[in-house]
């Protein structure tokens, strides 16, 4: 990662105004959206409806910013600084990962703070393990961020890449719990059944778990909250992990081959 080129891509991303909205207003407006929508069916929704807002927080700039940022240092007059700055496309790529990484941690710990500050009372934080949702954090990020750089591969227009971005992000999000509960997707076979085909489904599988980890055991044999009958091994992160680093693996597969293909 070359330190040049970092400050470029840092002056390019801090400075559009698309990043702070895109990370910091649009998911804290949707979660309260969301804690809306779900208190219809359950009073503790600030809670419920966390851990699928946080990991919006997290991929929404990998799926949507990312594939403008790569397009726009590929194919427009920013690709001319690279040249003078001797930079490669892995270059590019890892520098955006790192940016996407930092601008996903920043955005996680800002919808937090927001939840806690608004509905302290409902923040069952001695239930939270922070460690698992640190992790899933940092896969989220990654994850998004390559199939973000994929999506920026996919055409030389820019129209086509931001449709097919906001496509992306709109299937994911509503298949695997970031605008609602994922016990909601999961009440539905049909919709638990296609969650199952995009990498998120298993990031949403240990968010949830990390949220509910210490949760007491009387609780789980209550009704309170009916959505913990669909995590029946509450504590396996170990299978979401592995799937999840499977699916890095082939995403970046995939980035490999695109790049070799442009090139000839």
């Amino acid at each position: 990662m070359k330190l040049p080129l970092l400050r470029v891509i840092c002056k390019y991303w801090f400075t559009s105004w698309h990043t702070y909205l895109l990370s910091f207003v649009l998911p804290v407006a949707l979660y309260f959206i969301s804690t809306r929508v779900t208190n219809m069916f359950n009073s503790n929704a600030s809670f419920l409806a966390l851990p699928g807002s946080i990991l919006l927080a997290v991929v929404i700039n990998g799926l949507v910013d990312l594939p403008i940022a790569f397009f726009e240092f590929k194919q427009t007059t920013f690709a001319r600084q690279l040249h003078l700055l001797q930079a490669s496309t892995g270059h590019l790529i890892i520098s955006l990962l790192f940016i996407n990484f930092c601008v996903s941690i920043a955005a996680g710990i800002w919808l937090v703070v927001i939840a806690i500050v608004s509905y302290h009372q409902a923040m069952h934080l001695p239930w939270i393990n922070w460690l698992t949702l640190g992790w899933t954090v940092i896969l989220a990020s990654f994850t998004s961020g390559l199939i973000g750089i994929m999506i920026g591969y996919f055409h030389r227009d820019l129209k086509i890449i931001l449709v097919l971005a906001i496509s992306v992000f709109l299937i994911l999000a509503f298949l695997t719990g970031m605008l609602f509960p994922l016990g909601v997707i999961r009440s539905d076979q049909i919709l638990n059944f296609l969650g199952y085909f995009f990498p998120t489904t298993f990031l949403a599988n240990l968010m949830n778990s990390s949220f509910f980890w210490n949760v007491p055991s009387w609780i789980l044999d209550s009704n309170l909250y009916p959505n913990l009958t669909y995590f029946s091994q509450l504590h396996n992160i170990w299978l979401p992990t592995i799937i999840s680093f499977a699916w890095i693996l082939a995403f970046t597969s995939i980035i490999f081959w695109q790049n070799s293909y442009q090139d000839k």
